[in-house]
């Protein structure tokens, strides 16, 4: 068996999409708090899943070389042989604290992760047609529960030699301490625009296309869709760039701005004519509130 020793410093957010009714966009040119309860939330999501991904590829790039990052030993991380498949697992124990910072160094959340990741790969990580299926297990973020099967397929070179990957979400389910369950699918590309000729995975970059789809906390579907390709930094706890469009039941489509590239916490989300920025959040939002809203 062959270990190593990181802290992906990436910031996880909580894998969580309550997302609650909309009876109006806007009321008087300003955005309703409904709408802006549900971008906040696919923010969350959208956040999360990418950083999950970069756990993923940040892992296999530590496995695959002898690059490593000074300082914490949590999670740990394992690798062993079993007949043709490769396991990696990403293991944070009973508890990984994550401090994330503001750009003034100051503390402004602590991101706790416990259970496991598990990687189950085929073939080489870099290799056209290599597989690799993601399982979480006993895995929380906050306390929060998330299950969920992901697959992860090198496609091999696009017409701009651009390696990219198919990544597909079954199954997502989030329970929340309180009781809320909600659940997720989706099927993206991620393209490697910049980093993937370096052992380090901190210069790396993608862009994301592709859709989701789910049932929220009160048994509502939506949709969300990427209409302008999002841009992804492993070095960066959020996305930086690009646009989302989410629509619950039959509503106004909701948009999410995320900026032009700059690693921040800011986003601007709009619904007809009405608009705001906010800041991206760690926390999932309470049940009561929730409730009230509806």
């Amino acid at each position: 068996m062959k270990t190593k020793n990181y802290f992906i410093g990436l910031a996880t957010a909580i894998w969580l999409f309550g997302l609650v009714s909309l009876t109006s966009c806007e009321k008087d040119k300003e955005l309703s708090a409904e709408a802006e309860e549900i971008a906040d939330d696919q923010m969350l999501i959208d956040n999360t899943f990418e950083s999950i991904g970069n756990d993923i590829d940040a892992a296999e790039a530590f496995i695959s070389s002898d690059f490593k990052a000074a300082g914490d030993s949590c999670p740990l991380i394992t690798e062993k042989l079993s007949n043709d498949t490769t396991i990696i697992t990403i293991d944070f124990g009973d508890g990984c604290p994550q401090y994330v910072y503001n750009r003034y160094g100051k503390v402004i959340d602590t991101i706790v992760r416990k259970g496991q990741i598990i990687i189950k790969r085929q073939g080489r990580f870099r290799e056209k047609n290599s597989f690799r299926i993601v399982i979480l297990k006993d895995f929380y973020i906050n306390g929060i529960k998330i299950e969920a099967t992901r697959t992860i397929e090198n496609m091999g070179k696009d017409n701009q030699n651009r390696m990219y990957f198919k990544i597909s979400v079954q199954n997502g389910k989030i329970t929340t301490p309180d009781g809320i369950v909600m659940t997720y699918n989706t099927e993206r590309y991620r393209y490697w625009i910049k980093g993937e000729s370096t052992p380090s995975p901190w210069d790396d970059e993608f862009a994301v296309i592709g859709s989701a789809n789910g049932v929220t906390a009160f048994g509502e579907e939506y949709q969300l869709r990427i209409i302008d390709t999002l841009r992804i930094q492993n070095a960066c706890r959020f996305i930086v760039k690009g646009k989302i469009e989410t629509t619950v039941g039959n509503r106004e489509p909701i948009t999410i701005d995320y900026g032009n590239g700059e690693c921040d916490n800011i986003a601007t989300i709009s619904c007809g004519d009405a608009s705001k920025q906010i800041m991206l959040r760690f926390r999932a939002r309470e049940k009561a509130r929730r409730i009230l809203k509806r």
